[in-house]
Formats: C-alpha cells, structure tokens, sequence
C-alpha cells in the first residue's frame, strides 16, 4: 500500500495541524447544513402574478379552514362546512376552465364513501370501518382526447383535523397548497398538462386513513390512475420532505423536478420496519400495502411538539414553508404527467420497492436502487479486507497493516460505538430517576444538545484513551481502518436485510479505506499541512451527507416522544431520556464516523482526557440544572398532550352502571400536575385502561391516568344500542350460522371500537376478517368505526359456527364536551393541550 506514510510507530502528542483541518471542515459543512436546512424561498403575497404559487393565495384557504371553520373532526360540523367550502373552491376552478381554458377539462365533484379494510395499525390488525366520509375530488385533464385519456396524477391531502386541534397544519396548510396549485394551473396558460391531474382532498385521515381507502375503492376517478403523491405534516416548522415512495420512477421524477428536493431513506427503513408509530394516507395508495401505484409520500416536518395540539396554528407556520412545498409539488405533478404520457410498466406488487435516497443540501438527490446497493454497500467490506494483503504484498515496512492490528482495532471501535451509545442513556435515565422528572429538556432541543451530545463524545473516546495503541502499534490511520472494519460490517449486514440507510456506514468505511490507499498508514500520514488538507478533502464526502440526517433525526425524536406513551414503573420515568441519548449517541457515531481514531490520536492522550472529562463534567452539569431549572417541562408553546373521557357505562337494556372522567397523558411525564383542582376535589373513581380501548390500538401507549366520578348523560341522550336484526342459516355453509346486526351509535358522526370475542369465519365489515390472538386462548375481533355527521347507523353480518356465542365490548366515542368536560378543560393549565370525547360503553352477548 504505496503512499508517503513514514514510520509505522503510533505518534505522541497533538496534531494540531490535522485539527484545525478538521475543525474547518465541519464548521464549514455544519454552516452549509444549517443554511440550506433552514432556507425556504421568499414567499409571494396573495396579489402575486396569478401564473404563479403564491403562498398568500394558499393562506387565504387556511384562514378559512382554520380560523372561520375551526375544529374539522370526522363527524363534527366543521367537517362538512370543511367539504362545502372545498367543493365551492373546485367548483368554481372547474368554471373558470369551462369559461377560459379551452385546452383543458375540469370536473368537480363530491363523493360519499362508505366500506372498511382490514389492515395493521401500529402491528395490530384491525377492521378499518367507515360510513358516509367525504371526499372532494377536482380533475384537470387536457382537453385533446387522447392525452385525456391517460393515467392521471393523483394528489392527495386530507382536510379532516384530529381531535383538539383545528390542525392549521396538520392537514389544512396541504389542502390549501393543493387548492392553490389547481389555481396556478388553471391561470398559467403556458402550463400544458400532459396527463390528467386528480386532486384528492379527502374528509377522513387522522381515522387510519378511512376516506383515503374509500376514494381508492369506488370512485370513479381512481379507475385511471397512474401514480400519486400524498401531502402530510408532522409539524409546521417545515422543510418538506419525501420520507416514503414505492421504489420506482417516481422517487426519480420528484429528484429531477422539484426545485428543492429534500429527503433521505432512513425515514423509509424506520417506517418500513414499524418503528416510527404513525400512519398516512401513502398506504392506501401504494402498491406495496393496499393500493396499486407509484408515489411519494411528502411531509412537512419539525415543531413537532405543535403537531396533534392546540398549538397547531396559522401563527406557528414559518412564512416560505407553503411556498417550497407548494412549489416543489407543482413541479413533480407535472413531471408525474409527462412520465405518464410515456406509458410506462405498472409496478406489480411483489417488485422490490427498495432504493436508496438522500438530499444534498436541498439542492438535489442521489439515488441508486437496491441491487446497486447491494454491490456497492459490500463493496468496502471486501476492500477492507483486501488491504492488509496489499501491504504485505507492498513490502515497505513503514505501510505493514497486520490482521491482529486490524481486528484489535476493530474491537476497539466497537466498544467505542457502544460508550457513544450507553454513556448518554445511562446519564439520561440516571438524571430522571434521581430528580423525579423526565423529559427536562422537552421543549429546549438546546438543553438536550448540552445534556446528551458532550456525554455521546466522551463515550466514544473513552476506549481510545483506554486502550491507547502500544509502542511501534497501530497507528491512527490504522486505527481508522478497525473504525472502517466495523462500519463496513454493519452496513453489509443492514444491507442484507433491506435497510438501505447502510449508506451512512459504507460512505464513511470507505473515507478511511481511501485515505489508507491515498496517504498510507504510516504515522506521520497525515501530520503536515498537505496531508492533513488531503485527509479533510477525503472526509468531506462523508460528513457532508452524515451531518443533515445526523442533526435532523436528534430533533424528530425529541419532539416526538411527547407522543410515544409511556411503560408503567421506573422503566416508564427513564425510558424517554434513555432513549433520547442513545439517539444522541447514534448522532455522535455517524456524524464523526471513522475519523474518531485520528481525532483521539490529534488531540494526544491528556489533552483527549481532559477534553472527555471536561465534556462529561458539562453534560452531567446541563444534566442537574435541567433537574432544578425544569420541574415543569412543558410550556403554553410546547404542551402537554392529554386525552379525556366522559365515560358512561350502561348495560344492553339502558341501565346506568356508573360515570367517571377519566384523563390520561400520551409522554412519560406524570400527570398529577396537570390535574386542576376542580378534578382532584371530585369524588374519586377507579381508573381502568381497558377503558381506553375506545382508542384502540392506541390504548398500548397508555400504562396509567386518573379518573373522578361525573354526572350520568344528559338528558335526552340516546344510548347506542347493538340490534340483532335475524339470526339464521347462512348461505355461505350449512355449519353456519348468520347474524344480521344493526349498530346504533346514539347521534351522528360518532367514532368507537367493537371488541367481538367468540369464532366469527365470515362478515360483510371488510374483505377480511380481523383476528388478534388472546393470551388466555381463543380470538378476538377488533374493529374501529366512524362516520360523518349524517350517519348513524351501522348495518352488518357475521357468519359464526352454528351454536357460537358471541361478546361484544362496545365502546362508541361522540367528538364532543359534556358540560363536565367542557368546565374541566376550561380548569386545565394552559401548559396543556387536552382533546375530549364523551364514551358510551357497554357489553353484549349474542
């Protein structure tokens, strides 16, 4: 291994030279990834050219959902004068091409879906049922017949908000982008389509995607598709991001199009592999789980502790975020048209969906697929291995790279990756168990940076100052070899079982196999000024690519664990800090890589042992303030997420068995100190989680809550009832039996869960019946429901054994505040952001 490597000894002492190289190559490439994160074009005012996106159009239609409408949930009226404003908007699209654009045709209609799917949510399966949800459906297509006549583009959002947000925007700001790029399409003439363009803007998401599955079932505008793109958002900080797509040419067309393409496919591996607990409407479309096309799935991301609260306003919105979506959606619509136009092979559903994807800088994207992958992501493993026989072939003493000097190395490097990932945990779960409080940092990413990252680095040098390398041992650059053996190990093995974000590890296995090959190994390598310059210039690859991913993923799971539940006990006070820093940890490995050797050997070893103690002393320090500082995590901007009930329980013949209010929170946070003391001085009541199954599956994230006694229902109220219409031999076998049934949910628009317990073979609920296996033997059927504001009623069959007995649990949720609720939630501190329903439950036996 030829190269100007000089003595093959270990150095002593600093490398000031290859530090200052370093340190200006991060602080240039940090800047770089926090401008070109943080950069969103400048967004146009509502009298903006009309033949172009103005943002200040778009926010003209979020003013109306948000902040004259209001609350949008299934079934509530803010729902339905959601979809009569959303259809009076297309409607008069349609008019104006009908009146202006004789080279286009437009349609505009409102559809009522009703059916169900059975599907996994969460690794649970469930039957997915929904009745009456509405959808708004405009297409644009050429006005030339035979270009009409082609697949068309599907755009898809959701207007439908969760309960206890207006969801500004969490979905309304997509509707409203999408609503404004109809426009721009509609008023640029130069636009000439060449597919249709169907813009979904459906009444039914934030209910596992109901309305979604509807339009793809039995509208007559999803008969001619071709491919999608679904708008979402976790937060409204932005940027927006391709965090799904099915694995085709759409992922390409989005990366050419889009003036700034943002994404990376570690989101992809962590939705793929369940990790992540949320869902969209991508998955309705998709061909890879309950659809039949190609898509992408884009989000706004980041705020996220905004998402699914009260907080999540117009206000919060940072201006420029609809405009880059808006823009980069436009633009791969359009591009979707023309690759259509082409004609080209429907994707079937056993392709391999895999590719792997990230951004530079917002300003274009790398792609290969999986098979290239494959070749490339084993590739440094081999060259790894390769070099100690090409030294030894070499002859030159200086550049000898022994294999136990290698695996010694390797060994190290391992132990080091381990530190970086348990010293932050053990200090995060440590700081919550001794204060009581967890989650300090929620809220302060600044906080958790200090808490977490210093500890990471002091974890990751510690084996290196430790196990320093003996006289005439393995150099540093030898030492980054063992780094790179161990990278190039995990990213084969990731490769091998689809996660594609192996990336990461075989970019930075083959930095250092690089440098080896370029510099040597010796151990005056990299100590002068050209070498020191050549090994930064060798990196910059790397840790250009590592940083943005790096910096972004800390801060999504920060603000996500304010939606991640919690276990019961002690695990449940440290499991959120724990898990923080072992991110932080992760963060720390792949953002400094295989350059961890040559920065522990650059600094020397005092110099490196002061600096890690310095550094855990400041973590530990930001660790006990954070303790004394925060008891209180939780702001009016960055809340506390809380679900209440009203929760009545009654019996098949109408009878009251016994009200209570009942408040869980959705974090790790205990919850006495949201409880006002209009709650606490009620009489008590037994809390239950199985009474949370009303939310099922989410009822998994629930482990404790409180629960006070309240009023029975209010007077008039109609109980829902579960009627057996006939009972009888069904058709589809002599040894079964058919029930006819009837669900009456008391008022329109209601939500719930029927746990149906007992042999059911058959039903008309969805194609499939759901089965989930009981501990104590036996099955059970789970099944969520919903319904708009005009419907009611449920009707059904279930084919059983001939003989079979069935129960039903049946929890049926009213999106609405009792009085109770209504006077609690005006008690609640304004730190909190609580949703409320009232919840009929009940038992039945068929």
């Amino acid at each position: 291994m030829a190269g100007p490597g000089g003595s093959p000894k270990a150095s002593v002492g600093p490398n000031f030279k290859l530090l200052l190289a370093l340190a200006a190559l991060y602080g240039t490439l940090f800047w770089a990834t926090m401008h070109f994160f943080t950069q969103v074009p400048d967004p146009l005012p509502a009298d903006a050219d009309p033949s172009r996106f103005a943002e200040g159009r778009a926010m003209q239609h979020l003013d109306a959902l948000v902040n004259r409408i209001g609350h949008r949930q299934v079934g509530s009226p803010g729902e339905e004068l959601s979809a009569q404003y959303i259809l009076s908007e297309v409607s008069r699209l349609a008019a104006q091409v009908a009146a202006e654009r004789p080279d286009l045709a437009a349609e505009a209609a409102r559809e009522s879906v009703s059916g169900g799917v059975t599907m996994h949510a969460f690794k649970f399966e469930i039957a997915n049922v929904y009745g009456n949800l509405t959808n708004v459906v405009l297409r644009l297509a050429p006005a030339d017949p035979a270009a009409a006549a082609r697949k068309a583009v599907l755009l898809n959002a959701h207007y439908d908000s969760t309960l206890g947000t207006k969801g500004a925007t969490d979905c309304g700001s997509c509707v409203a982008i999408m609503l404004e790029i109809a426009r721009t399409i509609v008023a640029n003439r130069d636009i000439q389509l060449a597919a249709p363009i169907v813009f979904l803007l459906n009444g039914g998401e934030e209910t596992l995607s109901q309305a979604a599955h509807g339009f793809f079932s039995s509208s007559k505008y999803a008969r001619q598709l071709g491919a999608f793109i679904n708008l979402e958002s976790t937060g409204p900080w932005g940027p927006d991001v391709l965090f799904q797509h099915t694995g085709d040419w759409t992922l390409q067309a989005y990366a050419r199009s889009a003036p700034n393409p943002r994404g990376t496919t570690m989101a992809q591996d962590f939705f793929d592999l369940g990790l992540i607990p949320a869902d969209t409407d991508y998955r309705m479309f998709s061909y890879r789980h309950y659809g039949s096309l190609p898509g992408i799935d884009v989000a706004f991301i980041f705020d996220g502790t905004a998402y699914h609260t009260a907080r999540d306003d117009i206000d919060r919105i940072r201006p420029g975020t609809l405009q880059a979506m808006g823009q980069n959606v436009l633009s791969a619509a359009l591009e979707f048209g023309r690759v259509l136009a082409t004609d080209p092979a429907a994707p079937q559903a056993g392709d391999n969906g895999g590719s792997v994807y990230f951004d530079i800088w917002g300003q274009a994207m790398v792609i290969y697929s999986h098979a290239q992958a494959r070749a490339l992501h084993h590739a440094p493993l081999f060259i790894v291995l390769l070099l100690p026989l090409l030294a030894s072939a070499g002859g030159d003493p200086a550049q000898q790279l022994g294999w136990g000097s290698l695996l010694g190395s390797t060994l190290v490097a391992l132990c080091s990756v381990l530190c970086a990932l348990t010293l932050p945990a053990a200090l995060g779960a440590a700081r919550a168990a001794v204060s009581g409080i967890p989650m300090a940092w929620y809220g302060r990413p600044a906080m958790a940076y200090l808490i977490y990252l210093p500890a990471a680095a002091t974890g990751l040098l510690l084996p290196h100052l430790l196990a320093p390398p003996r006289p005439g041992g393995a150099t540093p650059l030898a030492r980054s070899l063992g780094t790179a053996l161990l990278f190039a190990l995990i990213c084969s093995g990731l490769t091998a079982v689809g996660m594609h974000s192996s990336f990461f590890y075989a970019l930075w296995a083959a930095a250092a196999a690089a440098s080896a090959a370029i510099l040597g190994v010796g151990a005056s390598a990299a100590s002068g000024w050209s070498g020191a310059a050549a090994l930064a210039g060798i990196y910059a690859a790397p840790v250009a690519v590592a940083l943005p991913s790096a910096v972004t993923f800390m801060a999504h799971v920060m603000e996500k664990v304010g939606l991640a539940g919690a276990a019961p006990g002690a695990l449940g006070l440290t499991l959120a800090d724990a898990a923080v820093g072992a991110v932080a940890g992760a963060t720390v490995v792949v953002s400094l890589g295989t350059l961890t050797p040559l920065l522990a050997a650059a600094l020397g070893r005092r110099r490196a042992a002061a600096l890690a103690a310095a550094a855990l002393a400041l973590s530990c320090g930001a660790a006990a303030w954070a303790s004394g500082q925060y008891a209180l995590p939780y702001s009016r901007e960055h809340p506390k997420r809380l679900l209440v009930q009203h929760i009545h329980h009654h019996g098949p013949d109408g009878a009251a068995l016994g009200s209570k209010l009942s408040m869980v929170g959705l974090d790790a946070f205990p919850l006495a100190p949201a409880l006002p003391p209009s709650f606490a001085s009620l009489p008590p009541a037994e809390f239950a989680v199985e009474e949370w199954e009303s939310f099922y599956p989410l009822n998994y994230l629930i482990s404790g809550g409180a629960a006070r006694a309240a009023p029975g229902p209010e007077e008039g109220s109609t109980l829902p009832t579960l009627h057996v219409l006939s009972r009888g031999a069904s058709p589809a076998g002599q040894q079964l039996e058919r029930l006819e049934l009837q669900l009456d949910t008391g008022k329109p628009g209601a939500w719930g869960v029927m746990n149906i317990t007992g042999e059911v073979v058959g039903w008309s609920l969805t194609d499939k019946v759901a089965v989930t296996a009981l501990e104590a033997g036996g099955a059970s059927h789970m099944v969520r429901f919903a319904a708009n504001v005009y419907a009611r009623t449920h009707s059904f069959w279930l084919d059983v054994p001939a003989g079979q007995r069935l129960s039903v649990r049946l929890l049926v949720k009213h999106v609405e505040e009792s009085p109770a609720v209504a006077a609690l939630l005006a008690d609640m501190p304004g730190w909190t952001s609580p949703a409320a329903v009232v919840s009929y439950q009940s038992r039945w036996q068929l």
